[in-house]
């Protein structure tokens, strides 16, 4: 199988660097120096890859930390051809520190192009092309939605149409191609859906909540005001979503709410908790259960339903992620299972 090109946001000399802005989550900084070690398992060994945090809301101790973190568990032939590089209050620091003024100079004229306004420059940050990529194409096998064209598929991604065609070729055979050219899977990915539940972070970034005022925890309460505050990019997935697709799921109670932000930007603006429940506070390991969890969507085009009551529901695809992410492996085959039974015989009585 051809080894798929890995793409990043900006290049200096042989060091390709992907850029984060304003990251503040420590589980989001560990996800992406994994992929950027994960990158480098293929590439050429006069490669470098470099994960360049710009802004960051993360103290320098702590990425200090996670950086020899890391140190300890990468073989050195690839640790000796990454950094991790912070621009922050006009400069640079980088772990380790071994490049040279030269180096930063024509970074930070890079970085000044990319800070131009959104109209004049691309994307930023623009998530795992692959792994969303896949998930689209499910949601649309899911709904049994037929064909879609490549250029359809980019522009709700928000890639470009090479890099769509390019990922449509590495999947092989799960893509069935028409004769007017329009594709779609030929059957469930299960191998590629078992990556997105390995490697979450790169199909969607995520935060979550816990009361530490030990409150009686209460989705109903949380729900009405989140119906008041009428937030346009907001739904509800999880339990409560999935249930909405699949009435009959076997579950009882809802231990957490799942919420979907769609967030194409990589904004990761969560002030609508304070909003909710001053009482919520961010956790940083899912070892505490939470009792609020937001996902945030980074594919260019979001695939909510409206809801009655205000508000969205998730798509299945979202909410399929949510009951493997709570464990509830049976509920998620369940689930599955209906969508697949609907679709055949929708297949059967369309022959």
């Amino acid at each position: 199988m051809m080894k798929r090109k890995v793409e990043s946001d900006i290049k200096v000399g042989n060091n390709l660097i992907e850029l984060k802005m304003g990251i503040s989550s420590v589980r989001n900084l560990r996800a992406g120096l994994v992929q950027t070690a994960f990158h480098l398992i293929e590439a050429p060994l006069n490669e470098k890859r470099s994960l360049l945090l710009i802004e960051p809301k993360i103290t320098e101790e702590t990425l200090k930390k996670e950086w020899e973190s890391i140190y300890r568990i990468l073989h050195s032939k690839i640790f000796d051809r990454m950094h991790l590089i912070i621009f922050k209050n006009d400069r640079f620091i980088s772990f380790p520190n071994t490049l040279d003024p030269a180096f930063y100079s024509e970074l930070k004229q890079l970085i000044l192009i990319n800070k131009k306004p959104e109209s004049k420059r691309r994307r930023i940050y623009r998530g795992n092309s692959y792994f969303i990529i896949v998930k689209i194409l499910i949601h649309q096998w899911l709904l049994n939605k037929g064909p879609m064209t490549v250029k359809w598929l980019a522009e709700s991604s928000g890639f470009s149409y090479p890099t769509v065609a390019s990922i449509l070729r590495d999947l092989g055979n799960l893509i069935e191609r028409k004769s007017d050219r329009r594709i779609m899977l030929s059957q469930f990915p299960h191998e590629e859906f078992n990556k997105l539940l390995i490697f979450p972070e790169f199909n969607r970034s995520a935060k979550y909540y816990i009361d530490f005022s030990n409150q009686p925890f209460s989705v109903e309460f949380y729900l009405r005001r989140l119906e008041k505050m009428n937030l346009p990019m907001l739904a509800i997935g999880g339990i409560l979503g999935a249930k909405h697709y699949s009435s009959g799921l076997d579950i009882v109670g809802t231990p957490r709410l799942d919420l979907s932000l769609h967030d194409p930007d990589n904004v990761l603006n969560d002030d609508f908790i304070e909003k909710l429940d001053p009482a919520l506070k961010p956790i940083f390991s899912l070892d505490v259960p939470a009792k609020v969890a937001v996902h945030f969507i980074q594919q260019k085009k979001n695939f909510f339903i409206p809801r009655e009551g205000g508000l969205f529901w998730a798509d299945p695809v979202e909410c399929l992620l949510d009951l493997h992410e709570l464990h509830l492996e049976a509920q998620a085959k369940q689930f599955l299972n209906e969508f697949q039974s609907r679709w055949k015989a929708k297949v059967n009585n369309a022959n």
